[in-house]
């Protein structure tokens, strides 16, 4: 995607802007994007994820993270969260604002 400057597999977080796009990457870890504080929307559905922690990305205003292998996301703390998509997961949402999982 072009983020990784200097092609050693860390992408700096001032290289990332506030759209992450990475559907159908076969990713199977997104740890640290909780340092990813400017992102204020996260697609990474279609992948292998077990595990997904967005609590430190307060901005983020949309989440699509169906198609993997999440059972647990905790949006508590996304206050600005207006769309959240889900599917395809047997999935439990710590959720005490609310907010809809399709």
């Amino acid at each position: 995607m072009g983020l990784d400057v200097t092609l050693d597999g860390i992408i700096l977080t001032a290289n990332i802007d506030t759209q992450l796009n990475v559907n159908y990457k076969f990713i199977s870890d997104l740890t640290g994007i909780e340092e990813f504080i400017a992102l204020t929307e996260l697609e990474c559905k279609n992948n292998s994820l077990g595990n997904l922690n967005v609590t430190q990305n307060i901005l983020l205003t949309k989440l699509i993270c169906g198609g993997n292998s999440i059972s647990n996301i905790d949006v508590t703390q996304n206050t600005a969260l207006t769309f959240l998509e889900c599917r395809n997961q047997s999935l439990d949402i710590t959720d005490t604002l609310n907010k809809r999982a399709n």
